[in-house]
C-alpha cells in the first residue's frame, strides 16, 4: 500500500495546475506589457485559476491519486490553452486541410490515452510533480517579477494629462457630438497616387451632406496611440523627464492620456453623457470615463487575445452567424456592423451624448470586401494587399454614408460630427519590419503615405470659413469648443511629428515640411 504523501508533496500536487494556469496568464501579460496593464489580467487570472482547480478536483473525484490528478489536469490545461497554436500551424502554415473537429478529436484521444496510461501505472509520480511544481513556481515568479519591475519604471498615469484650465459655456442647443475614427484611412491624394483609386464619390457625398473635408490634413503623429491621445487632449505630447518610462517602447503613457483625456472630462462637466464604442485594440477597448461602454462580448479584449491561441476560441464564436464564424477574424466581422447599427440608437435619451467610436477599418485584418461580405482566411490570402485595403475602405464608405444619412435626418438639433483618420496605411517597408523600421531613414513618400489622412467636419450652422484645408486633428476640438461652447482656445500651429523607431516612441522629430 502506498505511503501517505508528505505535506510538501501534497501541496506541490495541489499547486501544480494552479501555478501552470497562473504562469500562462502572467507570461502573456509580460509578453504584451508595452500595451497592457496588470489590471487587464485580473479577471482572466481568476478564471484560469478556477478552471485549473476544477480540472484537478474533477480528476480526484474520478479516483485518480493526487499526483496523477496533478499531472493529468496540468496536461489538459496546457493542451486546452495552447492547442490552437499547433492547429493554426498545421492548417495555415503547413497547408494541411485538417478540420478543426478532427484536430480536437485527435488531441482528445491523445490526452485520453495518456490519462489511461497514468491511471494504470503503479508509479507514484511524486518526484515529477514536485519538480514540475518548482519549475512552474520559478517561471511564475520570474514573470511576476519582470512585470512588477516594468510597472515600477512607468510614470504615474495621473500626472500625464494636466487640466487645460478652460470652462465650457452652456450652448443654446445641446447637440450630440460624434467623434468617429476610421483607422488608417488614407487621404484622397494618397489613394490616388499610391492606390490608383479615386475616392471622389465619397468625399463629394460628405460635402453635399454639409461636411467640410480638409483635403490637405495630416495626422500629428504616425501611430494611433500618439495620434488619438493628442487629439483628445487638444495638445501635442510634451513629456517631462519623469513622465517618460525607462522602456521607451512602452505605449502605456499614450494609452493613459487617451483613457483619461481632457475632451471627455470637459464635455462630461458640461452635462454630456459619454458613450465609448471602442475596438479590439487595448487602448480603446473600453474607457474608465465612459457612462456606457459598448461591448459585443462579455470578455475583455485582453482575455479574447489570450484565448485566441486556445481550443476555446471557436467556442466563443458559436453564437455568431455562419459568415462571421467562417471569417478570418470572427470578432471583427461581428463587431463592426453592430457598432455602426448601435451608433444610430445611442442618442435616444434626455441628455446630450458625446460618442467616441473607433473603427479598425480600413485597418487590417482585412475582414470585409466592398460589399460587407466577411472574407475567409483563404479569400483574403487570394487577394492583393491593395485589393484588401481598398475593399475594406469601400465598405467603410458604404457604412458611413448610411450612418450620416440617419444622423442628419434624426429629429432634434443637428449633431456635430467629426469623421477622421488617426493615421494613414502602412508603407510596404514598414509593414514588412515594423519592429526594426527606422523613421529617420524613411522616404518622403513613406511619410506622406503614413500621415496624410481623411479629415471631415460637420459643424451645423457654422460659417465654413472657420475651417482651412490643412487643419490637423490636434485643433479639432479646440475649433469645436470655440464655436459651440465659447471656449476661446487658441488654435495651435499645425505640426507633424514622427519618432525614431519601435524602441523609442518618445523622442519626436518634426516632419511637417515633408508630409504637407
Amino acid at each position: 500500500m502506498a505511503q501517505e504523501p508528505d505535506k510538501l508533496s501534497r501541496l506541490a500536487a495541489w499547486l501544480l495546475p494552479l501555478l501552470a494556469a497562473g504562469y500562462s496568464v502572467i507570461n502573456f501579460l509580460e509578453t504584451n506589457i508595452t500595451e497592457a496593464r496588470p489590471a487587464d489580467a485580473g479577471a482572466l487570472l481568476g478564471g484560469m485559476l478556477l478552471y485549473a482547480l476544477g480540472l484537478f478536483v474533477l480528476l480526484r473525484l474520478l479516483r485518480l491519486t493526487i499526483y496523477k490528478a496533478a499531472l493529468l489536469s496540468t496536461l489538459i490545461l496546457i493542451c486546452s490553452l495552447y492547442g490552437g497554436m499547433p492547429y493554426l500551424l498545421i492548417r495555415y502554415m503547413m497547408r494541411v486541410d485538417l478540420p478543426y473537429v478532427v484536430f480536437v478529436g485527435l488531441l482528445v484521444m491523445l490526452v485520453g490515452g495518456i490519462g489511461i496510461l497514468l491511471a494504470k501505472s503503479r508509479a507514484s509520480f511524486k518526484l515529477p510533480v514536485l519538480f514540475l511544481a518548482i519549475a512552474a513556481a520559478v517561471g511564475l515568479g520570474s514573470a511576476t517579477a519582470n512585470v512588477t519591475l516594468y510597472e515600477m519604471g512607468r510614470p504615474n498615469a495621473a500626472d500625464l494629462a494636466a487640466p487645460l484650465g478652460v470652462t465650457l459655456e452652456t450652448p443654446k442647443a445641446k447637440r450630440n457630438i460624434y467623434y468617429i475614427i476610421l483607422d488608417r484611412y488614407a487621404a484622397a491624394r494618397t489613394l490616388a497616387a499610391d492606390y490608383d483609386f479615386d475616392n471622389g464619390d465619397f468625399t463629394s457625398f460628405l460635402r453635399k451632406s454639409g461636411f467640410y473635408v480638409a483635403d490637405n490634413s495630416v495626422s500629428n503623429y504616425p501611430k494611433t496611440a500618439q495620434s488619438i491621445s493628442s487629439s483628445l487632449n487638444m495638445d501635442y505630447h510634451h513629456f517631462t523627464a519623469d513622465q517618460i518610462p525607462k522602456d521607451k517602447s512602452d505605449w502605456l503613457p499614450f494609452h493613459e492620456r487617451l483613457r483619461h483625456n481632457r475632451v471627455t472630462a470637459l464635455l462630461k462637466g458640461a452635462g454630456y453623457k459619454y458613450i465609448h464604442m471602442g475596438s479590439w485594440w487595448p487602448a480603446t477597448a473600453s474607457s474608465p470615463m465612459a457612462d456606457e461602454n459598448f461591448q459585443t462580448t462579455l470578455l475583455s479584449q485582453f482575455a479574447l487575445k489570450y484565448l485566441q491561441r486556445s481550443l476555446f476560441d471557436p467556442l466563443l464564436h458559436m453564437f455568431y452567424d455562419k459568415q462571421a464564424q467562417n471569417s478570418l477574424a470572427p470578432d471583427q466581422c461581428n463587431r463592426v456592423p453592430r457598432k455602426f447599427a448601435h451608433l444610430t440608437e445611442v442618442a435616444k435619451g434626455p441628455k446630450p451624448v458625446f460618442v467616441f467610436a473607433h473603427f479598425l477599418i480600413p485597418h487590417d485584418p482585412f475582414v470585409f470586401d466592398k460589399t460587407g461580405h466577411c472574407l475567409t482566411r483563404e479569400e483574403s490570402a487570394g487577394r492583393s494587399l491593395i485589393e484588401n485595403y481598398l475593399g475594406q475602405l469601400q465598405y467603410g464608405n458604404q457604412m458611413i454614408r448610411a450612418l450620416v444619412d440617419q444622423l442628419l435626418t434624426a429629429p432634434g438639433p443637428k449633431p456635430i460630427i467629426i469623421i477622421q483618420a488617426d493615421e494613414g496605411p502602412f508603407p510596404v517597408r514598414y509593414r514588412r519590419d515594423e519592429a526594426g523600421f527606422q523613421w529617420k531613414q524613411a522616404t518622403d513618400q513613406e511619410f506622406r503615405q503614413k500621415m496624410r489622412i481623411l479629415n471631415a467636419y460637420y459643424f451645423p450652422e457654422t460659417d465654413p470659413d472657420i475651417f482651412y484645408d490643412s487643419i490637423t486633428p490636434v485643433n479639432s476640438f479646440r475649433l469645436l469648443f470655440n464655436r459651440y461652447f465659447g471656449a476661446e482656445l487658441p488654435l495651435l500651429a499645425d505640426r507633424n511629428y514622427a519618432f525614431p523607431n519601435a524602441a523609442n516612441r518618445f523622442d519626436f522629430f518634426d516632419v511637417t515640411d515633408i508630409v504637407r
